[in-house]
């Protein structure tokens, strides 16, 4: 098992960029970024991608689904947390094509609509990074050549999440579920690299 890199958010850009810089590789290098909803994984990974145009993303925020709140209450963590995010679908349609540097085409997921939008088409870079809350799971995790996990605490992203006019109710959903999946997958324990976020 590789020894885990510890590190505060502003020193995680130029850690990252070291290794995107230094791997060798004769497929796409396949980059997780996980944590909390306001973290700071997509300022992050636009960081990388304002210094290097060459990678390209996908984020986890183009697969979520919307769940009504009437099944909030009365169903468990799990089920939550697997309507969430489809990662079997996602892993048949999205990671494994991409990795074997095939054209991929998906619809993305419009929150305001709550459905999905036309088709969109990526066509996959050497490097890219797969950015979303629990997109370094045990299902998704061992895909990719590196794994970051934002470490954040639950207020100082509900501060966050509140300034963007998220309803009060979902984010609080939201971050339960999120405290299910940090306990019960111990997501922490097994990434590449644990930023501390402050």
């Amino acid at each position: 098992m590789k020894k885990q890199i510890r590190c505060q958010y502003d020193e995680s850009l130029e850690i990252i960029l070291n290794y995107v810089r230094t791997k060798s590789h004769i497929r796409p290098i396949l980059i997780g970024i996980d944590g909390r909803a306001g973290s700071g994984k997509t300022t992050l990974v636009k960081n990388v991608n304002a210094i290097d145009p060459n990678i390209s993303i996908i984020t986890g925020d183009d697969f979520y689904q919307h769940l009504p709140f009437d099944i909030h209450g009365k169903s468990s963590f799990f089920y939550k947390y697997q309507g969430y995010f489809d990662q079997n679908k996602f892993i048949k349609n999205i990671l494994l094509p991409v990795r074997n540097s095939k054209e991929i085409k998906y619809k993305k997921y419009d929150w305001f609509k709550k459905g999905f939008s036309e088709h969109t088409i990526f066509l996959p870079t050497n490097i890219i990074f797969f950015e979303g809350v629990f997109m370094c799971s045990p299902d998704l995790v061992k895909y990719f050549d590196f794994s970051v996990f934002l470490d954040s605490k639950r207020d100082l992203c509900y501060s966050r999440l509140i300034k963007r006019d998220t309803s009060q109710e979902w984010i609080t959903e939201w971050q339960d579920t999120e405290d299910w999946y940090l306990e019960h997958y111990s997501i922490k324990t097994y990434v590449d690299i644990l930023v501390d976020v402050k």
